[in-house]
């Protein structure tokens, strides 16, 4: 029974083979659609390998697919000159795993005792790095309030991080504890954010 196998998966490219088919020869053509993009791909002539299989040339067919996305493929080969469709298959398959994000450091450190050196655009891209490691991890999106210049950093900026972390899964280190209006914020806390976002593997 022939069927459509990936031989080969990118972050932008599939390579796919015809195999299966009993006597495969060099007179048949093959078409391979992408319908989840409306792309297509043909290739003729040639192609039996050693094991019986019959092979697209070898080729690679560069599509515009993105990782972590399943894409549905159809193919037929044909003898060539003909319009009769020898196969006819479809299969789904993920492109390639979602790569994780970068670590996530602070501008400016932050250090016990030392100045708070916490600035909004920092706090920002905080913010944008746990929602990197949310969709990775197949998570939604968090809503952050966006904290602006000269704003007065607050318990619930804080809580709004703890909280998102706490949904992201397989961190070896837990997120700190949410803090109370009034409380003190203090430099282990600013870093616990960070350790525990870069603890996910």
């Amino acid at each position: 029974m022939p069927y459509l196998e990936l031989v080969e998966s990118g972050e932008s490219f599939l390579r796919v083979r015809v195999a299966g088919l009993q006597n495969p020869s060099s007179d048949y053509s093959i078409s391979i659609k992408n319908t989840t993009t409306g792309q297509e791909y043909y290739a003729s002539g040639g192609g039996q390998s050693s094991d019986g299989t019959y092979y697209t040339n070898g080729q690679t067919f560069t599509t515009s697919i993105s990782c972590g996305l399943s894409y549905d493929f159809e193919a037929s080969v044909t003898p060539t000159g003909s319009f009769a469709r020898f196969y006819y298959g479809t299969f789904s398959t993920l492109s390639c795993p979602n790569p994780r994000p970068s670590d996530f450091n602070w501008t400016n450190s932050k250090n016990s005792g030392s100045d708070y050196n916490l600035n909004a655009e920092e706090w920002n891209y905080l913010t944008l790095k746990i929602n990197e490691f949310r969709g990775y991890k197949g998570v939604s999106a968090w809503y952050f309030t966006s904290a602006g210049v000269g704003n007065t950093f607050t318990a619930q900026l804080f809580n709004e991080a703890v909280n998102a972390l706490s949904g992201i899964p397989d961190k070896s280190i837990n997120e700190p504890y949410p803090q109370s209006s009034g409380n003190i914020i203090y430099a282990s806390d600013l870093n616990g954010l960070k350790d525990s976002l870069n603890s996910t593997s």
